[in-house]
């Protein structure tokens, strides 16, 4: 009978314990064993968001790079609001995944619960306060994106208005505009959800059962909207109240501005040159492809998760599920903006495709010198 930990190799050289062969007096040692094998594996299987994330910055960083580079030194007759606007999500879409890095966001729901937490082992109320800024950061890009289809609508249906985003001061109004709901989300995170001992003890041994982590070392927010009988825990009720009013309000404002633009461009469509014809269908497209790129990596997945503790209470679902997962998606949806942008609307692609190919092609000539054009929508300068 052996009296220590036997290793054993099998064909493959891996090593395999064997658990089985200890006498009862080593039990001790097996179960601190297994234990140790555990955490690692989950530990590994941790590292892969966060390689994910790294990915995503680096790409996002280089292809937004890009469209600053081409907005601001090869697209001269594009300017005004909407040269702020695409440089000013450009920046956003750098500095949210970046901020992703240091985070280390990650979540899991269970039961009636929802923990935001970072799997940054540094913890300290800087970090937790990070996290509330990085998830601002999100509503701050949506609010821009609303932002842009109010001037898209404005420049087609209401000239004089639009005017006045080109005028001294409104412009920086609209900058510094899409930071004040991410501001009221950030603050609303931070201050009406922090965690308590209830909220603790209803996750500690969850957490510690799917990463091996102690919760109480760990910067995080709980969202717990019911406490002992079913009463409310007005707190964490107030802030999805706000939450969801403050992603509302602005998608709202994305549909009723698309939808007017939609009809306004189809009805126009006869009196447009096939050429106007196309321009209108450009930025149009990027628009959407624009919106739909946080809907469907962030906004719509993390809306669910948000509201999951609200269908577990009320139709008793039992449900633990590392929702954290999708944290490490949400930084693809800035290179899918930028890269679709870039293809979408034939300026910036003519450029990308000139410059590709006088470094690839040796027959210079073969290459189209076209520089896009701009035309005027009303007052406004247009890419084509």
């Amino acid at each position: 009978m052996c009296t220590g930990l036997e290793v054993i190799f099998d064909v493959s050289g891996k090593q395999q314990i064997l658990f089985q062969i200890f006498p009862t007096s080593n039990s001790k040692l097996i179960h601190q064993s297994h234990f140790l094998l555990q955490k690692k594996k989950k530990m590994m299987s941790l590292e892969i968001p966060l390689k994910i994330a790294s990915v995503a910055f680096a790409l996002s960083l280089l292809s937004n790079s890009l469209l600053i580079y081409i907005t601001v030194r090869c697209v001269k007759k594009v300017t005004g609001s909407y040269r702020r606007m695409i440089i000013q999500f450009s920046i956003l879409a750098v500095i949210f995944p970046g901020l992703q890095i240091v985070v280390k966001p990650f979540s899991h729901n269970f039961k009636e619960c929802m923990m935001f937490f970072s799997l940054n082992t540094s913890g300290g109320p800087g970090l937790q306060f990070s996290i509330s800024v990085w998830v601002g950061l999100s509503t701050s890009i949506i609010s821009l994106i609303a932002v842009q289809f109010v001037y898209r609508y404005l420049s087609f249906l209401d000239v004089e208005k639009a005017r006045k985003f080109e005028n001294l001061n409104t412009p920086l109004f609209w900058i510094l505009y899409p930071f004040v709901p991410g501001s009221l989300y950030t603050a609303s995170l931070y201050f009406l959800c922090q965690p308590d001992s209830y909220s603790d003890d209803y996750m500690i041994n969850t957490i510690q059962e799917n990463y091996s982590l102690n919760i109480t070392n760990q910067s995080r927010f709980t969202i717990l909207p019911f406490g002992v009988d079913g009463n409310l825990r007005w707190l964490n009720c107030s802030f999805i109240i706000s939450a969801t009013l403050l992603i509302f309000v602005h998608y709202v404002i994305i549909i009723f501005c698309g939808v007017k633009i939609y009809r306004y461009i189809k009805k126009e469509l006869g009196k447009f040159s096939a050429k106007n014809m196309q321009l209108q269908q450009q930025f149009f497209c990027a628009l959407v492809i624009q919106s739909l790129g946080p809907t469907v990596l962030l906004v719509f997945k993390v809306s669910i998760f948000l509201l999951f503790p609200l269908l577990a209470h009320f139709w008793n679902i039992d449900l633990s599920y590392q929702t954290g997962w999708f944290c490490s998606v949400a930084g693809l949806f800035p290179i899918v903006d930028s890269v679709a942008f870039m293809i979408i609307v034939s300026e910036y692609r003519l450029w990308i495709i000139k410059k590709f190919s006088s470094v690839f092609v040796t027959n210079h000539s073969s290459v189209s010198h076209s520089n896009g054009g701009v035309e005027i929508v009303g007052h406004v300068p247009v890419v084509l």
